[in-house]
């Protein structure tokens, strides 16, 4: 059966696709969709039906009463009492005429409705920031009436108006608005602000000139409709036009007397592809329905809606503001923004002279600095509130704690210190780019220089290895004493003149134990002697030997050098491997900080089983509240705090018992804070990224972080002159030699009187 109805409206189904893809393109996790009637949530079926992973819906239906005609067409006549008030904006200077536009919105009458302030409040106690409303346009205008006065309408939150004429709301009374408001319009901009000057033969001249307007979606449909019908009536007439006439149908509503070329119109109708309506091209399927159409993405934006997009079945949503941040440039210039801190050196610290000072004057640091270029750069200013609680931002009971519970309740428009970007702070809040890499490292106390010995020359050997030494020493000169006497080639006829000396009268070098023992001391002390072996068998054993001290001396050298030139200060740990496999070291980190979220999250088999122990000896403190009091633990002694390097590099060049052991564990930044979708985020992370680029931000942290008089410049100067040898390390060789000297000096005075006393005795003298 031939289907006689012919629809220019679009079919709910597809408008309901187009208000889906709209919200999947903003990317809501949450929203709230208001309609007011079984009408208007046919437009938004397909989001009540769709499934979101990680989104939450709240679907409200209710019942508003409407104080002000349908803002529609039927049966007004611009200029009669009925009709909607027309208002005169002289703001678009790209026009050659006024355009009027149809206000819907009325905002003079003192009645406020109480349904619509309850409606607002309960969403703004639910913590609603998105909204998709779907109702009639002068109830929209009383829903975002009182969104203002309840607080949800700022640039923070976001609307849809799910109403093809959104582009006819004017929202003149609730400027200034910073609010994302946005919908689709049908109508092609370009065709919706005609002046009529173009005549068409059928119907007949139009006024020379009107003021150009915009047209409601019902209008436009109406006048593309009768458009659609004249030209089909021509083609029906130039089809039958050869040498026929084609009557018109009867008027009698009574008669049973069928049109005969009522179906060759409708034919007409569905195959005709009509450009340039003021709903865009009439194109329709065999059905009667309308296809292949747009809808414009509109946004509101300086007093006006404007196109900034288009939606169609083919390609879907395309915007092309995306990646302009004149939003953004436009929200933050020339506004006061509330900035959370943390006092935290030395990214916010108080003055030395706070006391005497008010408002931002009390704080310097890395941050107030960075704060004052990008308020420079963009034109803007801040006011600085300390967090009450003086945490970051964690999970606790459920709800934000910190910096990002004030974000959430509106408390603060920023918050910056070294904050760190965190997937679960991300949840809950954007960051802009980060404006410092970091990762976590390890502080521990310094070891202590070990106090130099006096007889450290003795250290490259062990006692055993000094008493086989000398073992081996007496030993060796015994056997050359034996081995020397034993052979005959080492006994020597002291006077050649005599060829046959008696036995009694030759002599051997080595006939003593004590010319033994000082062979064996002058090859020892690599300085010989004057004593040659002749025999094979005496050389062989002082080869051996000689080969012995060779290997013994260059060893102690070796070892000397070493133990004399290094500084000898060694730390039980040197990698967080070290750390989690010991127990005798407690460690632990900030409580609630994102170092501590790392080790709980990790998957990693070594920091894994470092949390498990942080775990264990919680109840020992491992958590301190804050980085002070884990540095203060690292002083005490046998506690190592995990932290982020930035401010270990800040601590450890302040305070000479403090180091870094080991590398980064992970690598991640710090940023700036903001409410989700906030539009300061985009202009703040561009003028980060130029300072970056431009070298700025390394500059404020070497000011922030080379103190200008180190308090280790005399530890790190004795620390590079490790090669010089002091006298508390090499004295003991100075006392040996005293004491070798007075040895002598009594062996010396010994022998005199022994040789005195003797000679005395033989020759009978005094």
């Amino acid at each position: 059966m031939l289907n006689y109805t012919v629809n220019l409206y679009p079919q709910a189904d597809q408008l309901s696709r187009a208000y889906l893809d709209l919200i999947r393109y903003k990317g809501w996790k949450s929203f709230s969709l208001i309609y007011d009637s079984s009408e208007d949530f046919v437009l938004v079926k397909d989001i009540f039906e769709m499934t979101f992973a990680d989104t939450s819906i709240t679907i409200q239906k209710v019942n508003l009463p409407s104080e002000f005609p349908d803002p529609l067409f039927s049966g007004a006549v611009i200029g009669s009492d009925s009709a909607p008030r027309v208002t005169i904006d002289n703001g678009d200077s790209s026009n050659d005429n006024d355009i009027q536009h149809i206000e819907y919105c009325s905002f003079d009458s003192d009645n406020i409705n109480l349904s619509y302030r309850k409606l607002m409040k309960d969403l703004r106690k639910k913590g609603v920031e998105n909204l998709v409303l779907s109702m009639p346009l002068d109830k929209v205008c009383k829903v975002l009436k009182e969104a203002a006065n309840v607080g949800l309408l700022t640039i923070y939150n976001d609307y849809v108006i799910a109403n093809l004429d959104t582009h006819l709301l004017n929202l003149t009374q609730l400027q200034p608005i910073m609010t994302n408001i946005s919908g689709y319009s049908i109508l092609d901009p370009e065709g919706q602000q005609t002046d009529f000057k173009q005549s068409k033969k059928w119907l007949g001249k139009r006024p020379a000139e009107v003021p150009k307007r915009l047209l409601s979606t019902e209008y436009s449909m109406m006048s593309d409709a009768v458009s659609l019908v004249a030209y089909s009536l021509d083609e029906l007439i130039n089809d039958y036009g050869q040498g026929r006439s084609v009557t018109g149908p009867t008027s009698d509503c009574a008669s049973n007397e069928i049109w005969n070329y009522g179906d060759h119109l409708i034919e007409i109708f569905k195959r005709s592809i009509r450009h340039g309506g003021y709903t865009g091209d009439l194109r329709f399927d065999k059905f009667g329905q309308r296809v292949n159409f747009n809808l414009e993405f509109v946004l509101f934006k300086n007093n006006t809606f404007k196109k900034v997009g288009t939606w169609n079945m083919a390609d879907r949503l395309e915007d092309k503001s995306r990646h302009s941040d004149d939003f953004g440039l436009q929200a933050i210039k020339n506004k006061t923004l509330k900035v959370t801190v943390a006092r935290t050196s030395p990214y916010v610290m108080y003055r030395e002279n706070y006391t005497d000072l008010s408002g931002n004057d009390r704080y310097e640091g890395y941050c107030i600095d960075l704060m004052n270029k990008l308020a420079k750069k963009l034109h803007f200013n801040y006011v600085i509130k300390e967090v009450a609680d003086g945490q970051y931002g964690k999970i606790q009971n459920g709800s934000w704690t910190g910096m990002v519970r004030e974000l959430l309740d509106w408390q603060a428009d920023l918050a910056i210190v070294d904050l760190t970007i965190t997937k679960e702070r991300q949840s809950a809040v954007d960051f802009t780019h980060p404006f410092m890499t970091l990762g976590i490292a390890i502080m521990y106390k310094k070891p202590k220089m070990e106090e130099a010995e006096m007889y450290s020359f003795l250290m490259p050997f062990s006692k055993e290895v000094w008493l086989s030494m000398w073992s081996a020493y007496v030993a060796i000169s015994l056997a050359f004493w034996l081995v020397s006497r034993m052979s005959p080639i080492e006994w020597k006829n002291p006077h050649p003149c005599f060829d046959n000396p008696d036995e009694r009268d030759l002599e051997n070098e080595l006939h003593s134990i004590g010319a033994s023992l000082w062979f064996t001391i002058g090859s020892l002390m690599q300085q010989g002697s004057d004593l040659a072996p002749r025999s094979p068998s005496v050389r062989a054993l002082a080869s051996v030997w000689y080969f012995f001290t060779l290997i013994l001396i260059s060893s102690y050298t070796a070892n000397f050098a070493a133990f004399l030139t290094a500084s000898r200060m060694q730390s039980p740990i040197e990698s967080a491997e070290d750390l989690s496999k010991q127990t005798k070291i407690d460690y632990g980190c900030k409580e609630g900080g994102s170092t501590q979220a790392f080790f709980a999250l990790s998957n990693h088999s070594t920091y894994r089983r470092m949390w498990n122990f942080m775990e264990s000896r919680k109840h020992q403190g491992v958590f301190p509240k804050d980085n002070s009091k884990g540095i203060n633990m690292v002083k005490k002694g046998n506690f190592a705090f995990l932290m982020e390097s930035t401010s270990i590099d800040y601590m450890v060049q302040r305070d000479c018992e403090l180091t870094q052991i080991g590398g980064l564990l992970d690598h991640k930044g710090y940023g700036i804070a903001l409410r989700k979708r906030s539009p300061f985020r985009a202009p703040l992370s561009k003028s980060i990224v130029e300072l970056n680029e431009g070298g700025e931000l390394q500059d404020l942290k070497n000011r922030w972080w080379n103190a200008e008089q180190p308090a280790c410049a005399e530890q790190k100067d004795s620390a590079l002159a490790t090669s010089e040898l002091g006298i508390d390390k090499v004295g003991g060789v100075f006392v040996m030699l005293g004491v070798g000297v007075a040895i002598a000096s009594v062996t010396a005075v010994l022998e005199f009187i022994w040789k005195s006393l003797k000679t005395s005795k033989d020759e009978r003298v005094s």
